[in-house]
C-alpha cells in the first residue's frame, strides 16, 4: 500500500472505455480522442516498453494523438527504455499533458517528457481537469 493518497489528482480508468492493456501501462481513448496513460507497477525495461509500444501502435495505427500521462505512481524507466521512448513517442503524439501529484511522479514525468526539446508541446499538471482543458487545444 502506498503512503500517500493522490486520488483527487488522478484519472480513474473508466468503466465504459476499451482499456488497452500493455506490459507497462493501461491506455484508453476518451470520446474526444484523447489517449490516457495509467501506469502499471512493473519494471520499465527496453523490452517491455518496446512490447507496450507495439501494442499501442497496433491499436492507434498511424494516427497521432494527444495524451494525458498520469505519472503519479510511475516506476522509473531504464536508460534504454527512455531512449526508445524518445525515438518512438514523436511518431505517435501531438501533445502531452503530464499529470502527477507525487514528487517522484513529477520527477519521472519531467525526465521522460521535459528533459530535452520535443517536437510536440508538453506541460505538467496536478489537476486532471486543467490537464484536459489544456490538451484540447491540440486535438
Amino acid at each position: 500500500m502506498r503512503n500517500n493518497d493522490y486520488t483527487n489528482c488522478r484519472v480513474a480508468k473508466p468503466d465504459d472505455a476499451e482499456i488497452i492493456e500493455t506490459p507497462v501501462t493501461s491506455f484508453w481513448l476518451d470520446s474526444e480522442g484523447i489517449l490516457y496513460s495509467h501506469p502499471r507497477d512493473v519494471e520499465r525495461t527496453e523490452e517491455n516498453v518496446k512490447h507496450s509500444l507495439a501494442i499501442l501502435k497496433e491499436r492507434l495505427g498511424d494516427k497521432k494523438v494527444c495524451m494525458i500521462s498520469d505519472t503519479t505512481y510511475t516506476p522509473p524507466y531504464t536508460v534504454d527504455a527512455r531512449i526508445l521512448l524518445a525515438e518512438e513517442m514523436p511518431k505517435m503524439l501531438k501533445a502531452v499533458a503530464v499529470l502527477s501529484c507525487s514528487p517522484l511522479g513529477k520527477m519521472i514525468g519531467s525526465k521522460l517528457f521535459m528533459s530535452k526539446p520535443l517536437p510536440y508541446p508538453v506541460k505538467m499538471f496536478d489537476d486532471p481537469d486543467k490537464a484536459k482543458e489544456w490538451i484540447r487545444q491540440y486535438i
